[in-house]
């Protein structure tokens, strides 16, 4: 891949970033925000935090990419989310071509599902 191709790359996940932390954001009234678009690689070496900030209990991985390689997001999610070590479930938001930010798809694995469905039932949510 040439450089101009990786620089557009790079630059349309953080257009994405931003765009799923701004819907978040909107929907859900809180403070969401994407993690910093800028930062250097040598930055994010070590941050287990995710794509999207914001919401306790969740890490989120963004793809913009090709949702074949959906699998190893979801498995690079889990992976950051256990990092944390704060009980976090791994969630990956994947662009759908030719939709809005809220048509894409949210997915997370069965476990995940459950902690989180455990947790809202909890709280008295149905």
């Amino acid at each position: 891949m040439s450089r101009t191709a990786e620089h557009n790359d790079r630059r349309l996940a953080a257009a994405w970033r931003e765009s799923v932390a701004g819907y978040l954001a909107a929907e859900l009234r809180q403070p969401i925000r994407p993690r910093h678009p800028h930062a250097k690689i040598s930055d994010e070496i070590g941050d287990v935090r995710g794509d999207v900030l914001g919401l306790d209990g969740l890490t989120f991985r963004t793809s913009y990419g090709r949702a074949g390689r959906l699998s190893e997001s979801l498995d690079h999610a889990d992976m950051l989310a256990v990092d944390r070590g704060d009980g976090s479930r791994g969630v990956v938001v994947q662009r759908r071509v030719g939709r809005e930010t809220s048509g894409a798809y949210v997915v997370l694995s069965l476990a995940s599902f459950a902690a989180l469905c455990a947790r809202l039932t909890a709280k008295g949510t149905p």
